[in-house]
């Protein structure tokens, strides 16, 4: 049993998990709110991280549902269970979990969940009531790859800004850094359905959308799509004029589109917003990181990128 806490070192949330002789991992996850998540690792997956499925989740055959899931890592998929007091007990007290995954199933026989989820129970109830020992904080971290884009971009003296308590639709992106004193830098992935278009519509809407949180003048400039051999790019900018406070937002969009696979209603298809933003006087500096990721990503997308594999092996 494992607490993990956030970067200002609060309480987060607890987890347990186990690894079965499929070689695929189990993980239950439940936060102060008392919603748990059911992660299922899968070594050696290559899945897109954001693309979101329906999946079926029976225990014993009885209790079934179907449930929404995310790719969180390109090896693990992340399960909602959210307060299902039915599911939690028959998972708790039942013989054999199934989880339907695109072209395959994976089963795990339940020995021991009962104790897990108890102790996943007591753990989150000390985390509330402060008796728990929590770890010691860590620092706001960036992805590896994400790291090294930013290196490869110039931007090694970049900061991690923690974003991990901040509410998904607050927050700047899903990784933001900090440039000099007055630069923020940030990235979030969209997986994009057929219905969006084609990328130079997808990234006119999003330019579309960002005016809404502009009062004043809106000025977008956005330059023409650039066609690599692994995806797309999309360089420009958008000011804000709001009361004589001139806002700034240097944009770099990457798109990538895998094709269909076996199993997959659709193609996969992921939009990658890199911004940062700056007052006007620093918006040089803001368009110099732009300039260089876009760089770095031209650099990257020379070769196509490799087709991925099966979402998951075989399980016995």
């Amino acid at each position: 049993m494992e607490p993990e806490v956030f970067t200002d070192g609060t309480f987060k949330m607890c987890s347990a998990g186990a690894e079965f002789d499929n070689r695929l991992h189990l993980l239950f996850l439940r936060n102060p709110a008392k919603r748990t998540q059911m992660v299922l690792g899968i070594p050696g997956a290559q899945m897109p991280p954001g693309q979101r499925a329906e999946i079926n989740v029976s225990v014993d055959d009885k209790v079934k549902r179907t449930l929404g899931a995310v790719v969180s890592q390109p090896n693990a998929l992340a399960i909602g269970l959210g307060d299902d007091a039915e599911l939690l007990k028959a998972i708790g007290s039942g013989s054999v979990l199934k989880i339907d995954v695109p072209g395959d199933t994976a089963s795990f026989q339940l020995k021991g969940t009962t104790k897990a989820l108890s102790d996943l129970t007591t753990c989150v109830d000390q985390g509330v009531a402060g008796t728990l020992k929590l770890p010691a904080p860590r620092e706001p971290v960036i992805a590896p790859p994400l790291a090294k884009l930013l290196v490869d971009a110039g931007l090694q003296n970049a900061r991690a800004i923690p974003v991990d308590k901040i509410p998904p639709q607050q927050r700047p992106g899903d990784y933001a850094w900090q440039i000099g004193d007055k630069v923020l830098g940030a990235v979030r992935s969209f997986p994009i359905g057929e219905a969006a278009g084609d990328f130079s519509k997808v990234t006119d809407t999003y330019v579309e959308q960002l005016k809404k949180s502009c009062t004043g003048t809106y000025t977008p400039n956005m330059a023409a799509v650039e066609n690599l051999p692994a995806y797309k790019l999309r360089t420009g900018s958008v000011a804000c004029d709001a009361e004589g406070q001139k806002i700034h937002v240097s944009l770099l969009m990457q798109f990538i589109e895998l094709p269909k696979q076996q199993g997959q209603e659709q193609a996969v298809r992921v939009l990658n917003v890199y911004s940062h933003e700056a007052t006007d006087a620093e918006k040089a500096q803001a368009d110099g990181a732009t300039q260089g990721l876009a760089k770095a990503l031209r650099e990257k997308g020379k070769e196509p990128l490799p087709t991925p594999g099966a979402a998951a092996p075989k399980a016995q």
